[in-house]
């Protein structure tokens, strides 16, 4: 379902923390929201309801008090000048829990990881690595970047945003995998599951400082993981299947609303959720 023709906007993603932020806007200044009014309930506990506190001097963007359970379907409902009515349902996805161990893996590198799975999730799960470099304005301080390409020899690992290179490109010993776009996408079938995770950045401090690397995964709602994997696709597809430089601090930040998959009904944008993996470094 692509939106494009619908006039109001919602951005709605449920997280593990206490406050749930929302966020409802329109493609044009005029004319402008007067009346408005939200809640999430939990369809699951017989319909608990949860309603929204504006932000101050912004009535149309605030917080919504609760922490979602996971499994738990919720329903997004609102209601603008007493005549429309959005509503949007998602389920909160339940956390995996992982280990790793940097150095270890199948490719005999500092920079590889060894994960594994100490309790899978149903949900699928998105993967990254970071790294910390000194920053160009403040040689004392660190800045995070997420690193540009990752491998992953994992047999459930989505091959959308597969890149032509294999990792020998990049590490002389290593063979036979190919490098993904910024994410790995997993769906893991089986608890103590076990696979090697290959962050690459070209950024000479990734290399140089090997012990600042760090592995980070979530694994989101139905909703969420098609529009990440649509809004992915489209970076990868404009980059020509190579690297593209962002300046966004998440990848949700690439997510244009005129375009894409919604589950906005009345509307366009997002009702979807996340939750942060347990990843213990060993």
């Amino acid at each position: 379902m692509v939106g494009d023709d619908s006039f109001y906007v919602v951005e709605c993603l449920l997280t593990e923390s206490p406050q749930q932020n929302l966020r409802v806007s329109t493609k044009t200044a005029f004319p402008p929201l007067t009346d408005f009014e939200a809640s999430i309930s939990d369809l699951t506990s017989g319909g608990t309801q949860y309603g929204f506190s504006p932000y101050e001097n912004n009535l149309f963007s605030g917080h919504i008090d609760f922490t979602p359970v996971p499994g738990h379907e919720y329903l997004l409902t609102i209601r603008i000048d007493s005549q429309t009515t959005l509503t949007a349902k998602t389920t909160f996805p339940t956390a995996a829990e992982m280990t790793y161990q940097s150095g270890k893996g199948a490719w005999d590198s500092p920079y590889c990881s060894q994960v594994r799975v100490q309790k899978k999730s149903p949900n699928p799960l998105w993967m990254w690595g970071t790294y910390l470099a000194p920053s160009d304005f403040d040689p004392l301080m660190s800045t995070s970047h997420t690193a540009d390409e990752i491998a992953c020899n994992y047999p459930g690992t989505d091959s959308f945003n597969l890149i032509n290179r294999e990792l020998s490109a990049y590490y002389s010993n290593g063979s036979g995998t190919y490098m993904r776009y910024r994410f790995l996408r997993l769906d893991i079938n089986e608890d103590d599951a076990s696979f090697s995770v290959f962050p690459y950045s070209s950024s000479k401090f990734f290399l140089e400082y090997p012990e600042r690397n760090e592995l980070h995964a979530i694994c989101v709602s139905e909703e969420l993981d098609r529009i990440l994997k649509e809004t992915a696709t489209l970076d990868f597809i404009q980059g020509g299947g190579d690297l593209i430089k962002k300046d966004a601090d998440s990848w949700f930040e690439v997510y244009d609303h005129n375009n894409y998959y919604t589950n906005i009904q009345g509307g366009t944008g997002i009702f979807g959720a996340y939750v942060s993996c347990k990843m213990d470094r060993l």
